[in-house]
């Protein structure tokens, strides 16, 4: 009877150690399962980092090459609106200078036109004042009657000048002239 208590002490240690070995193996199997478990969560979520971090980093990389191209875009823009407008500028400035100078022709040709038709009224007034042809009629007038009375002239009608035909039409031409230059031959006096 003692041996068999030993027996079944022996058997029921026995039976222990196998169940607390195989309770130790299953502890250690789901600690194993476990860790694999968390090594492959690890593993997706380093996936899942990764792929969200080449997402980001090809977000950046197409929002920095958008910027750029955008930039580049702004620059040809700005650079053709400063050309169009320096060559805006370059064709005001030949503009203004071409006008200037054609004012300061037109003024020369005016001023010329003005001393000659000052030049002219001038010549024509003295030329009317002071007529040779009359002079000496009333000299030779007075050498023979010896008298002004009797043989001056009668009106200012007879003190007048007459051109000839030809001065009179160089006289035409002249106001012809005058005026296609815009120039106002009764008002020249107002140069004086």
């Amino acid at each position: 009877a003692r041996d068999l208590r030993f027996q079944r002490a022996a058997e029921a240690n026995s039976q222990l150690q196998a169940h607390r070995h195989s309770r130790l193996e299953s502890r250690i199997l789901q600690q194993q399962m476990q860790e694999d478990q968390n090594l492959e969560k690890q593993a997706r979520e380093r996936e899942k980092a990764e792929e969200a971090s080449a997402n980001l980093s090809g977000k950046r990389s197409r929002a920095k090459a958008k910027a750029q191209q955008a930039a580049d875009t702004r620059k040809s823009t700005v650079a053709e609106k400063v050309v169009v407008k320096g060559d805006k500028v370059d064709t005001l400035a030949l503009e203004r200078q071409k006008m200037r100078d054609v004012r300061r022709e037109a003024q020369i040709k005016a001023q010329k036109i003005l001393r000659e038709a000052k030049s002219e009224v001038f010549r024509q007034s003295m030329t009317s004042r002071f007529n040779l042809s009359w002079l000496e009629e009333q000299l030779h007038r007075i050498e023979n009657a010896g008298s002004l009375t009797s043989y001056g002239p009668k009106s200012s009608q007879d003190m007048t000048f007459q051109l000839p035909e030809e001065e009179e039409e160089a006289e035409e031409d002249r106001l012809s002239a005058q005026r296609a230059a815009g120039v106002d031959p009764s008002a020249l006096h107002l140069y004086g």
